[in-house]
């Protein structure tokens, strides 16, 4: 449309004009995204034509060598699909085998707990006795060394003493406590004869905890390896599981890109199929509402820039030769207010 007549009616054509452009551009872009949103339900519409001709097993010159790429990759899918089920089937063997073994190793890793735990307080009873039997045996031999002592001081005093009667008394003191000392020595020899019957089953308990401990270790140490062996096969077999996810989503993202170029290939031929006249019916319907939005958007671009552009020159001017006088009064009325009240 025309502008309005004159210089100064151009300030509200201006208005007009950003405020008709506004409205548009906000329909244009909303047209926009619906042409974005239609044509990714295209490209679906699309794809389900290459999947149906894929299940259709379709034939023909336009599709036949897209086709035949298509096969190609689905194998090359199914191959990694195979070997993906086979890896995990793998992985679940070597883990039934270690459950096994460490089944085996923990009943034996118990057993050889138990046995410890068993002869350590069957140790500590035994080394009980013969510590008792030590201590009994200590003290036989200082008691006959305190005797013994004794003897020999009354055997001196009765050699040096003068006294008949008192010599006679030293040395019957003197064949008493000999007396008493053959007792003890009997005794020692029943304490010694009891640590050296203690001592035996120490030493065999000792070499069979020793023995057990060493079982305990043993299984303990298998037990860990095993761990770590099957961790090592985990780690092994997840990055391989990784590398096979990956491989099969691309093949999979490639596998979709060849059902989108299998459906353009048959849009482009319109391979007569009834099976696939609904799909080219929902294609046309959808790629008609693309075409009917983006014939708007031109029809709306063309009326946005149909507006006089002398008149809309002519409010620019106006408008901003308002900001520019209002900026000078406010610059003005300051100075004057800082000369005034200084």
């Amino acid at each position: 449309s025309d502008g309005p007549p004159g210089f100064f009616g151009g300030l509200p054509y201006w208005f007009k004009v950003i405020g008709a452009r506004m409205e548009r551009g906000s329909v244009i872009g909303q047209f926009r995204r619906e042409i974005a949103a239609e044509g990714k339900r295209l490209e679906e519409f699309l794809r389900d034509l290459g999947k149906r001709a894929r299940e259709l097993a379709l034939s023909a010159p336009a599709i036949d060598g897209e086709m035949q790429n298509l096969l190609a990759l689905e194998a090359q899918r199914d191959r990694t699909r195979a070997g993906n089920a086979e890896l995990e089937a793998k992985l679940k063997a070597e883990e039934e085998a270690f459950n096994q073994q460490n089944q085996g190793l923990s009943d034996r890793i118990a057993a050889a707990q138990a046995q410890v735990t068993a002869l350590s307080a069957t140790l500590k009873e035994q080394s009980g006795a013969l510590a008792a039997a030590k201590t009994n045996l200590a003290a036989l031999d200082k008691e006959i060394k305190t005797l013994a002592g004794q003897r020999d001081a009354r055997r001196n005093e009765a050699t040096k003493a003068k006294d008949p009667d008192k010599k006679q008394d030293l040395e019957q003191a003197a064949a008493e406590l000999a007396v008493a000392i053959g007792d003890k020595e009997r005794g020692r020899e029943l304490a010694a004869a009891e640590v050296s019957a203690a001592e035996a089953p120490v030493a065999e308990t000792t070499a069979a905890l020793t023995a057990e401990r060493g079982k305990l270790t043993a299984a303990q140490g298998e037990l860990n390896a095993a761990k770590a062996a099957l961790a090592a096969k985990q780690r092994e077999s997840q990055a391989e599981q990784r590398k096979q996810a990956a491989e099969l989503t691309r093949e999979e993202k490639e596998i979709a890109q060849k059902f989108l170029e299998l459906g353009k290939l048959l849009d482009g031929a319109r391979v007569a199929r009834p099976e696939l006249a609904e799909l080219y019916g929902r294609i046309d319907e959808t790629r008609g509402g693309i075409a009917d939005r983006e014939r708007q958007i031109a029809e709306l671009e063309a009326e946005r820039d149909a507006y006089d552009q002398v008149g809309t020159r002519n409010g620019k001017i106006l408008f901003f030769s308002s900001l520019g006088l209002i900026a000078a009064i406010i610059i003005t009325l300051v100075i004057l207010f800082t000369f005034v009240f200084d």
